[in-house]
């Protein structure tokens, strides 16, 4: 008898892709000095992430290619080493590791737009926009308040900006005609993995009758399980 629940067990997604696709040169790194004594920090990144992903690092790595310097390190000392942190994370993953719990983080949103427009970095950019809206929507006071913003407004004024789903409208990428970073980054977990310890996932429990569940109560604590789960 066939298991009605396999279809459960397959991807959304397929895995598959033309043999031509995807990331084909790892070996290419470059090497980037950021800040100034005694804050600098040495960053060694993948060449093809920065080429496309910044007219400034595809600028600096066309120019040294061309003197015959590819080794040579690109010199960032007007950025701060942990804004390039944020930068340089959002390279590999699509997301801005950021948050805090405060309203300080929207202040330092902007001032990482400055060093996207810096970087001449169109996804960064576009990231940070719609950081700036989902800190927005987290805190009630400017949820509160958007309302008020909105019901002065005309029909032909902006829409209300509050809305992730359709941030695009506000993305750079949309007026070039160009895929939005999100379409880039689908296979990177926004949450932790729970993987269990020895590797293999835990399958949902099964029902305990009223008798078993008196049995666990009754166990001594030595013979309590010693499974644990790692959070990677």
């Amino acid at each position: 008898m066939a298991d009605t629940n396999i279809s459960i067990l397959e991807p959304t997604r397929k895995v598959r892709r033309a043999t031509s696709a995807g990331i084909s040169d790892f070996e290419s790194v470059v090497t980037i000095n950021v800040g100034i004594k005694p804050d600098k920090k040495t960053f060694i990144l993948h060449g093809h992430a920065l080429h496309s992903s910044s007219n400034y690092f595809a600028f600096a790595m066309d120019v040294n290619c061309a003197v015959a310097e590819d080794d040579k390190p690109i010199i960032l000392s007007d950025i701060a080493v942990d804004d390039f942190a944020v930068y340089a994370k959002f390279l590999y993953t699509g997301l801005l590791f950021t948050k805090e719990a405060n309203l300080a983080e929207l202040a330092r949103y902007l001032h990482l737009y400055k060093v996207a427009n810096h970087l001449e970095a169109m996804d960064f950019r576009d990231a940070i926009v719609d950081a700036l809206i989902e800190t927005i929507l987290d805190f009630r006071a400017f949820k509160a308040a958007a309302p008020f913003i909105t019901s002065s407004t005309k029909s032909t004024d902006m829409p209300d900006p509050l809305d992730l789903d359709k941030s695009c409208k506000y993305h750079e990428h949309t007026a070039l005609g160009t895929p939005c970073y999100k379409t880039k980054y689908q296979y990177v977990p926004d949450e932790s993995v729970v993987v269990a310890a020895n590797g293999v996932g835990k399958p949902p429990p099964a029902p305990v009758t009223r008798r078993q569940a008196e049995r666990q109560t009754e166990r001594p604590a030595s013979q309590t399980s010693d499974d644990f789960e790692l959070r990677v």
